[in-house]
């Protein structure tokens, strides 16, 4: 057998293998087919899915139901997967490389197979191999133009034909890549997971690649301080497991790798390859003698790391080689050790496997020429030390989670660029973002997947293709109404230097406002060409994620009386919409449900507010401080006139653009926009009047005019903890919260990020007199419970200040369950709020 892999399409290769060859295989004719379909009584899972889904497309197809059967008939057959019928034909899986098929005419018969794994087995890198269901697949596009576009019904495209035939084939091919993954579409949606596996996503080796220093729990360094980072003069100890940052050359750091690893793999027998990736985050390199003879100078001064992380990557794996000499190891190269070392006669471990994380091509900062360059220097030099290397990243930018519903394209120019060096570098493996919003996302998914098993494939055919079968008529527009979100991004990309790979406000406005009418026509001019229920679906789904473009648009102040746009809806519908959608696999989840669910609660619940306005023992002037992310404040007004708010917003990495909504206490909109640097925002009140302020930003400080106030605690989670916390940070100021009358006692915890930062607090109680002291410093929290003995309630005063040792950055204040979840910074004009009973 002479094996073809496949440049373009299969059905190319076919054309080119079987010129002047015998009788094509009539597979349907007029509707009614002669063939049945095979598969060994005992055959994996895979292959017997793959026989439904043959019999199931060529009936959508034709009209013809194909039988299934377990016993070699005498009619036409469509053979699948290994069995005696490939010996009695001449036929072999040997070498069909694992996830690879082999698709071949006998006679009349076509058999499709390729090496699969059984249940409950794994390759012997701990994956999986559907070959034959890869070429079952295949036989489907090829044959009868099936597509799944995007999950669910929605997304299959079957062209409608009466009479199917075949040429004579005898063609093998297998994936690019060993590991194809496509993380972050929901992958844990069956609906999700069979689109996957139609469209040959999958892995033939299991690449374990996260950051797991976490062995070095902080009692580890009571018994061994010399095996942690060496920082000015100190050994650091970490603050809990995901902070640890060790000595990588001392020789006890590298025996506790190794005793710790020998002792998971023999609890995990299955398990084949575990990661060694240092903490993430900020990075505490070890400044021993030893550590840092290994770093490399650049001409320009730069010192680099890499070095010594891979002397580090090879010590362990040559340790647990040792004791488990079939077992594998992994890690990044990655942030500040992500180029490769000036040593080219470095080599790799042989059971290592190093994941590159261009961190600073993260999302498309690639289109940034000098970006482009780095990258493909970090692929051609790890790809030199290594036959291992696989690839983690993402093309478009970052959405938070739960925040925006913004349409992303793919972004063919980094697609052109990235995919075929990753090819050359001999990849085994390539790990990159999907979108989760299907119904915006899929042209980005899905041509992403096609590349993953074929990386030199043509991106532009492959997004025209999408378009078209997608959107029917509608296709033209709506490729140039992708292709018009490409050109926007690359143009903020390289235009605006302090752009990051985050979906930041300042990148909404440059990217979607400046084309906002534009996108609008070319949609409606893609809804008024569609022609068929199907691709008016599949519009309307991406409509849904436009109707939250808008949306977003809106809040920042930018689309002020638009209620013309077909995407306009009221808000109070609007957020309504959104906990419809919450299950919807086709616009992020939640669509800003989590900033919305949010906001709709905090305006249902009723409140019991009182201002206070005397001197308070305790008082102290308002020291300079910022917030960070969502805010929820409560004002009321003190006089009729007006209410002012004076906000400060910090530029940072993550954008430096604030949005603000302010509710009267119904629940009806009363002023929203959005501030960049600073900004004022004044509104009319009446005395006695409440609202509800709703901010969002990197960083801010806000005062408050001509009103009481106090801010929410409870209204936003810290990511990490899934706690709600106030967030503080950088600077900070006293605040003052009250403990109603009947409270005996109530905790209260203070949070930081120590070693690095820390913070310390002294806590007043009414008559100001000090009830405890606070300090991140050992352990990064310290929560107490505090004796409130207070008859008559009052306000208590937490006093933020620097800790000997660390600075003040992040700052999380948590108030226990036992009081109001509310705090002033301006002791003269204090609001105390409870919810009404």
């Amino acid at each position: 057998m002479k094996t073809r892999w496949i440049l373009t399409t299969i059905a190319a290769c076919i054309a080119a293998a079987t010129a002047g060859a015998a009788e094509p295989l009539t597979l349907v004719e007029k509707g009614k087919s002669a063939y049945s379909i095979y598969h060994e009584p005992a055959a994996p899972d895979s292959v017997k899915e793959a026989a439904r889904e043959i019999q199931t497309y060529v009936a959508k197809a034709t009209g013809a139901r194909l039988p299934i059967v377990t016993t070699f008939p005498d009619t036409p057959v469509i053979a699948l997967g290994a069995g005696p019928q490939l010996q009695a034909n001449g036929l072999s899986v040997e070498g069909i490389p694992l996830e690879g098929y082999r698709i071949v005419t006998k006679g009349k018969n076509l058999f499709i197979f390729g090496p699969d794994t059984p249940q409950r087995q794994y390759t012997p890198l701990g994956g999986f191999s559907r070959g034959t269901q890869n070429g079952a697949y295949t036989f489907l596009e090829t044959v009868f133009g099936v597509r799944w576009l995007m999950p669910g019904d929605v997304g299959d495209v079957v062209p409608r034909a009466e009479t199917v035939t075949m040429p004579p084939t005898d063609l093998t091919d297998a994936p690019d890549f060993r590991s194809r993954r496509l993380p972050y579409i929901r992958e844990r949606d069956p609906k999700v997971q069979q689109w996957m596996r139609r469209n040959k996503l999958g892995y033939s080796i299991l690449l374990v690649h996260g950051h797991q220093w976490h062995w070095f729990e902080p009692d580890v360094y009571d018994r061994a301080p010399e095996m942690f980072t060496l920082h000015k003069g100190k050994r650091i100890r970490p603050v809990n497991a995901a902070s640890a940052w060790v000595c990588t050359t001392n020789p006890k750091t590298i025996a506790h790798f190794r005793a710790v690893l020998k002792n998971v793999f023999a609890a995990n027998p299955a398990m084949v390859m575990n990661s060694i990736s240092p903490s993430d985050g900020s990075e505490l390199w070890c400044e021993c003698e030893q550590c840092t003879a290994l770093d490399e100078k650049l001409p320009n001064g730069e010192v680099r790391h890499t070095r010594r992380i891979v002397a580090f990557y090879n010590a362990v794996t040559q340790a647990v080689a040792e004791v488990c000499p079939d077992k594998l190891l992994a890690g990044y190269v990655y942030a500040g050790y992500v180029d490769p070392p000036l040593d080219r006669s470095l080599r790799f471990h042989p059971n290592f496997y190093p994941v590159l994380g261009a961190l600073f091509a993260y999302g498309p900062l690639a289109y940034r020429p000098e970006v482009r360059e780095r990258l493909h220097a970090c692929i051609e030099g790890w790809s030199a030390m290594t036959d291992h290397l696989s690839y983690y990243g993402f093309l478009p930018l970052l959405q938070p989670r739960g925040r925006f519903a913004l349409p992303v394209p793919p972004e063919r120019k980094l697609l052109k660029d990235l995919f075929p060096a990753l090819k050359k570098a001999r990849m085994c493996g390539i790990y990159i973002y999907g979108q989760d919003g299907w119904g915006h996302a899929a042209a980005n998914n899905w041509v992403t997947a096609r590349l993953l098993w074929r990386a030199d494939a043509d991106v532009d055919a492959l997004c025209e293709e999408f378009y078209a079968q997608c959107y029917g008529k509608g296709g033209p527009a709506m490729s140039k109404l992708y292709g018009l979100l490409e050109d926007q991004t690359e143009k903020y990309i390289v235009n605006d230097r302090t752009a990051t790979y985050h979906m930041q406000p300042k990148a909404i406005r440059a990217i979607y406002l400046p084309v906002y009418d534009e996108l609008e026509a070319l949609y409606k001019q893609a809804q008024a060409a569609a022609d068929t229920p199907e691709t008016r679906r599949r519009l309307e789904l991406f409509g849904m994620n436009m109707r939250g473009l808008y949306r977003v648009l809106e809040d920042y102040g930018w689309l002020k009386n638009r209620t013309d746009s077909v995407f306009y809806m009221p808000e109070p519908e609007f957020i309504q919409w959104v906990e419809s959608q919450k299950a919807s696999l086709y616009i992020n989840p939640g669509a800003m449900a989590a900033g919305n669910r949010n906001l709709a609660a905090a305006l249902r619940t009723p409140l019991t507010v009182t201002a206070y306005h005397d001197a308070l023992p305790s008082a102290e002037p308002v020291r300079p401080f910022l917030l960070r992310y969502r805010n929820h404040l409560v004002l009321q007004a003190n006089q009729d006139g007006e209410v002012r708010m004076d906000f400060s917003v910090r530029q940072t990495a993550k954008g430096g653009e604030m949005a603000y909504k302010v509710y009267d206490a119904k629940g009806t909109l009363v002023t929203s926009g959005m501030a960049a640097e600073t900004r004022e925002v004044v509104f009319p009140a009446r005395k006695g009047e409440l609202f509800h302020v709703f901010l969002e930003t990197s960083m801010l400080s806000v005062s408050v005019t001509n009103a009481a106030w106090a801010i929410d605690t409870r209204y936003t989670a810290w990511v990490a903890a899934k706690i709600p916390r106030l967030h503080l940070v950088q600077k900070v100021t006293p605040l003052y919260f009250f403990v109603p009358k009947g409270v005996e006692k109530f905790t209260l915890g203070l949070f930081s990020t120590a070693p690095g930062e820390t913070c310390a607090a002294v806590l007043y109680d009414p008559s100001n007199k000090p009830a405890a002291r606070f300090d991140t410093s050992a352990k990064g929290e310290d929560t107490q419970t505090v004796a409130a003995d207070q008859s008559d309630g009052g306000f208590w005063k937490l006093d933020l200040v620097p800790a000997k040792t660390g600075v003040i950055d992040d700052v999380w204040v948590e108030l226990g369950k036992e009081i109001p979840g509310y705090v002033s910074p301006d002791p003269g004009n204090r609001l105390s709020v409870e919810i009404a009973k």
